[in-house]
């Protein structure tokens, strides 16, 4: 009887994480043409796109035009607190074409070594995700691509790593699809 009520408890619990994954999965995909700068300056009379524009074109040598870009805002920043160093806002940049948005990630190496950042903009859930990737003893180099978190291990092999689901899984997984 008591393992009856387990399987049914454990049944329960895998509904819940897929429907949380699927719930990650709609609201990553509408981020999709998304990115965000961090370590950006704007001047509040300055307009963010044009800024971003400036941006893309000085730093990264890319010819994005106004009409690429759908919006840019700055998302607020979390006021300092004795424990926390204030930190510069970030600016998110919606592109009307995914492609444009491609062509500045694959060019933001050109910013290494400066105070920005230009990353994906991922969810809350996929964030926390990475950064548990990132801090895993095999895991070598960790990237995104298109709300997707991929890895390296320190064995070489390629995997891709979901919310809820441990490197270690992600490994049994490419292991076996490899085979």
């Amino acid at each position: 009887m008591f393992s009856w009520f387990l399987c049914i408890l454990e049944k329960i619990r895998q509904q819940s994480i897929d429907a949380r994954r699927a719930a990650n999965d709609a609201e990553q995909y509408g981020r999709r043409e998304n990115l965000r700068i961090q370590g950006f300056k704007v001047d509040p009379c300055t307009d963010c796109k044009v800024a971003a524009l400036n941006l893309f074109s000085r730093n990264l040598n890319l010819d994005v035009n106004e009409s690429d870009i759908a919006m840019a805002h700055i998302i607020p920043c979390q006021p300092q607190t004795p424990t926390r160093q204030q930190q510069e806002p970030t600016v998110i940049v919606r592109f009307r074409d995914r492609n444009v948005r491609n062509c500045v990630i694959q060019n933001r190496r050109k910013l290494k070594g400066s105070s920005r950042s230009i990353a994906e903009d991922l969810t809350a859930l996929s964030v926390k995700c990475l950064n548990r990737v990132k801090n895993n003893a095999v895991v070598q180099k960790t990237w995104t691509w298109n709300g997707i978190i991929h890895a390296k291990t320190t064995s070489g092999l390629h995997i891709r790593v979901r919310p809820y689901l441990t490197v270690d899984k992600a490994i049994t997984i490419a292991t076996q699809s490899s085979n």
